[in-house]
């Protein structure tokens, strides 16, 4: 009895963070131009090659526009290695078709991007930053211009979870910004996107977990930003 107690504990604890996030986050939805909701899924399979590099591929679905519009699907492959416990690189690539929020055209892309990330654990807090540079080379089908696009991104992320002592539940929020670096944007060198995420990841066993998280995204799209509320769901596999 004690145990079911725990974990109807542990569930109503992220209930009322969750509830805090949204009540932060409303001023600044209200405040928006415009504001969408969405829900992504993920299916993600983890395998290490060694003690040093790991095998990560993800096959993804998105739904924008209050969730009744498809909005991204694409799958994605990275490869892992780790210099040490504190410090590994990557390095991935990922084929997406979008959807454009105004529907004026869709969009065929291809992203390739390298990485790193730090780590720091102390006590059952771990701390981590990551740092990238992701390259998009992408084609609009249905606009009037068909034409290839280049756009390079630097990508930071901060984040920070939480393990509790002999729970299946792992708490976790992360902060993380795009920054466009071509000259063709309206925003070059300036933040044109920004992402908080608060969430709780679930092991079903040793190669099994559930990962669900609510995010906030200010993103911005065609002079203006928009404000997105998304509900994310990750099933993760490890062999």
């Amino acid at each position: 009895m004690q145990p079911i107690m725990q974990q109807i504990h542990l569930a109503t604890m992220m209930n009322k963070m969750a509830f805090v996030l949204l009540a932060l986050l409303l001023p600044i939805l209200v405040a928006g131009q415009q504001t969408y909701s969405g829900i992504w899924l993920s299916a993600i399979s983890e395998k290490d090659m060694g003690k040093k590099f790991s095998l990560n591929s993800e096959i993804s679905a998105r739904w924008t526009s209050d969730c009744s519009r498809f909005s991204k699907y694409y799958i994605e492959n990275e490869i892992e290695y780790k210099f040490s416990k504190i410090l590994r690189a990557d390095a991935s690539y990922r084929l997406s078709m979008k959807y454009e929020p105004d529907g004026a055209y869709n969009q065929f892309q291809h992203r390739f991007s390298i990485g790193f990330t730090a780590k720091q654990d102390i006590n059952r807090l771990t701390f981590g930053f990551t740092g990238r540079f992701q390259q998009n080379i992408s084609r609009d089908f249905g606009s009037v211009y068909s034409i290839l696009q280049s756009e390079p991104y630097i990508r930071t992320k901060l984040s920070l979870k939480y393990n509790i002592r002999k729970k299946p539940f792992e708490p976790f929020f992360s902060t993380e910004l795009y920054i466009p670096m071509y000259s063709l944007s309206p925003r070059t060198y300036q933040p044109d996107a920004f992402r908080y995420v608060l969430g709780s990841k679930y092991k079903i066993d040793k190669k099994k977990a559930l990962k669900w998280y609510l995010m906030y995204e200010k993103e911005y799209f065609s002079s203006h930003f928009t404000n997105n509320l998304i509900g994310g769901i990750d099933f993760v596999f490890s062999w």
